[in-house]
C-alpha cells in the first residue's frame, strides 16, 4: 500500500476522533450543566405568530323599511351581518329625491325621522353604516312612501233644496294633505 494513502487516512481517522470527542464534550458539558440542584435554565424562545386580520368598511345594512308621515318619514333596519371586524360608529339615511334640509338623517340607532319631506312626493330612502375604517355599501332602497296629512277643510257647502230632496255642493280643500282626496263625508247638522 502507498504510504500517502495511509497517512490521510490516518489525518481522516484523528478528525473524526476529535470531532465526535466534541459532539460528546458539548453534549455531557449541557446535560450535566441542566441537570440536579445548581442547574442552570435557559429561557426557551418558542416561535409563536399572531395574525390579526385588518378591519374594513362594514357591510351594508338590511333593506330599510320605510313609513310615511306629515312631511316625514320613519325609517328602520337591522344592522348589517358583518361590521368589518370595528365597532359600527353610526348609520346615514339618505333620501331619493334628495331633500335640501337635511341632506341625510345621521343616527347611531337602528331608526331614524327623516324630516324636512314635502308631502305627496314619493320617495325612497338608503342606508349606510360606517366604522373606524370608514363608510360601507349602501343597502337596498326601501319601497316608495308619500308623506301626507289630512286634507284641509272644504269651502263652506250650499243647499238647494227641492221637492224631497237637497242638493249640497262645495268648493275642494286648498290642500289634499299630499294624497288624492278619496271621499267626502256630508253630516246632518240639525
Amino acid at each position: 500500500m502507498n504510504n500517502t494513502f495511509i497517512t490521510k487516512l490516518i489525518i481522516k481517522r484523528a478528525y473524526f476522533s476529535l470531532a465526535l470527542f466534541f459532539l460528546i464534550f458539548v453534549f455531557a458539558f449541557s446535560f450535566f450543566h441542566s441537570t440536579g440542584a445548581n442547574a442552570v435554565t435557559k429561557p426557551t424562545l418558542s416561535p409563536t405568530a399572531q395574525f390579526h386580520a385588518l378591519a374594513t368598511a362594514p357591510n351594508a345594512p338590511t333593506t330599510p323599511t320605510a313609513v310615511a308621515g306629515n312631511s316625514q318619514a320613519t325609517i328602520t333596519w337591522v344592522a348589517p351581518a358583518s361590521n368589518g371586524g370595528a365597532a359600527i360608529t353610526g348609520y346615514t339615511v339618505t333620501s331619493t329625491p334628495v331633500v335640501a334640509t337635511p341632506t341625510a338623517c345621521k343616527t347611531t340607532n337602528l331608526t331614524c325621522i327623516f324630516t324636512g319631506l314635502t308631502n305627496g312626493t314619493s320617495y325612497t330612502f338608503a342606508v349606510t353604516a360606517t366604522n373606524s375604517v370608514g363608510t360601507g355599501a349602501s343597502s337596498a332602497s326601501t319601497s316608495a312612501v308619500i308623506p301626507s296629512t289630512v286634507p284641509g277643510a272644504p269651502g263652506t257647502p250650499t243647499a238647494t233644496v227641492g221637492a224631497g230632496s237637497a242638493t249640497i255642493s262645495w268648493t275642494a280643500p286648498a290642500s289634499n294633505g299630499g294624497l288624492s282626496i278619496t271621499s267626502y263625508n256630508v253630516y246632518n247638522a240639525t
